[in-house]
Formats: structure tokens, C-alpha cells, sequence
């Protein structure tokens, strides 16, 4: 067990945003850039296969609807993520906040808000800070200005289309096959940016990343341009510890 009386406070850290955000290649770069910066984060079970090049069982450990469903909810926190199932095993997150000083939770905001909810991190919060990370593809004032020039659109259109068109881009540079099965995938998760950025706004830490999961910024070490503002940016949360 962690004396966490003679070290100060750990740190939770909720992550969140849009599919295609960066999240994925954020975490990856503060893990090689940062290693002093340790922090642990459980994984959840998915029943989407995985992407090209993806390891099994670093992100998410793949597994099918029907058993995702079927898992116990006394130690299974389960839930619809988009067009997608997830699972988080309760009894890992457990054992991450008792033996870690900085756990982050990569989660959908629906999943996310149940989990910090759950017995098993309430009961453990007093030993921790908590930040909760939101990233967001558009400023506000940059979608009221594409808006003014695309009258006939919505902000939840608009939204959409940024996504759709990130999520193809990332598709395409994974070498995937666009089937009708992808193309509902990439619709589906298109359609929910705008909610989440609603949710996203209650969030304490906000932040507009440009450079998504589909950017080739990202194959850089450090990343230049918003990918490299934004693992600058989550370092220095992830700094906020004691």
C-alpha cells in the first residue's frame, strides 16, 4: 500500500472526448516523453476489433457484445460507447487507486461519470486530487465562424462532419477497408461530438486540440504544432500531484 500521508495527495485524471481526438496518441507520448511522470490506467474491454497495428490488451482487451453484457455488474461496470459495448473491471480500478499515485481514466464522459460515482472510487477519493480532461477538435469561436459562412448547417452537423472527416483520414493512414460495417462505425461516432461537447464543458480542464488521431504530427518525437501544446499541457496536470 502507498503511504500516501508521507507523499501529499495522489491524482485521478478523467480523459475524454471525441473519437479521434488524440487521446490515444496523447497518453502513448507522454508514457516515451515523460516516464517520470508515471501513472497507471486500467483497461477496459471493448467488443470493436482491434485497428490496425493495435496491441491487444495495452488499450483494450477485445472481446465480443454478448460477453461484454454478460459480465457481473457486482464487479463490471458496463456500457453502450457510441455504436460500440464497454466493460471496466471495477476490481482493477480497485487495486490502481490503492497502489498508484496517479491513475488516468480514458473513458467515454457517460462511462466516465458512472465510474467516478461507483463504491469502489468514492470510498478512495480522499486520497486524491481529481482533474477532469476534456478534448475538444474546435474552439467555440472557430465553429460560430465556420457556422456564419455555412448557414444552413448546425453546430451538431458541422461537428459531425469534422469527425466524419478525421475518423476517414485515421481509417485511411490505418490502411482499413472502408465496408458498410466502417462506414456505420465512423457515422455513428460522428454523431455524438456535439453531446459530448456539451458534457465536455463541465469538465475542469478544456482543451482544443486540432491535431487528432488522424494528424501525422503525432509520428514525431516530441510532436510539433497543437499535438505537442497538448502533451505539454497534460504533463503539467499530471504534475499536479502532492
Amino acid at each position: 500500500m502507498l503511504r500516501r500521508d508521507a507523499m501529499g495527495k495522489g491524482l485521478v485524471v478523467v480523459l475524454s472526448g471525441p473519437s479521434c481526438a488524440g487521446k490515444t496518441p496523447l497518453l502513448l507520448a507522454i508514457e516515451k516523453l515523460y516516464p517520470d511522470l508515471h501513472f497507471a490506467r486500467p483497461v477496459p474491454y471493448t467488443c470493436r476489433p482491434p485497428r490496425p497495428g493495435e496491441p491487444i490488451g495495452r488499450d483494450f482487451h477485445f472481446t465480443t457484445e454478448d460477453e461484454i453484457r454478460s459480465m457481473p455488474p457486482d464487479r463490471f461496470l458496463v456500457g453502450k460507447v457510441r455504436a460500440t459495448w464497454q466493460a471496466v473491471d471495477m476490481l482493477e480500478v480497485a487495486g490502481l487507486l490503492e497502489n498508484n499515485r496517479r491513475v488516468v481514466f480514458e473513458l467515454y464522459y457517460e462511462l466516465a461519470a458512472r465510474l467516478m460515482a461507483h463504491p469502489a472510487v468514492v470510498g478512495r477519493l480522499g486520497d486524491f486530487s481529481v482533474r477532469t480532461v476534456f478534448i475538444a477538435p474546435v474552439s467555440d469561436d472557430e465553429l460560430a465562424a465556420m457556422l456564419a459562412h455555412n448557414p444552413r448547417l448546425t453546430e451538431r452537423d458541422l461537428l459531425s462532419e469534422i469527425s466524419r472527416i478525421r475518423q476517414t483520414t485515421r481509417a485511411m493512414r490505418q490502411g482499413k477497408k472502408f465496408t458498410d460495417a466502417e462506414r456505420a462505425d465512423i457515422q455513428a461516432r460522428a454523431a455524438t461530438v456535439w453531446d459530448e461537447m456539451q458534457a465536455g464543458k463541465q469538465f475542469t480542464d478544456y482543451i482544443v486540440n486540432h491535431d487528432g488521431e488522424d494528424s501525422t504530427n503525432w509520428d514525431f518525437t516530441p510532436p510539433p504544432g497543437d499535438a505537442g501544446r497538448l502533451v505539454r499541457t497534460f504533463a503539467s496536470i499530471l504534475r499536479d500531484c502532492g
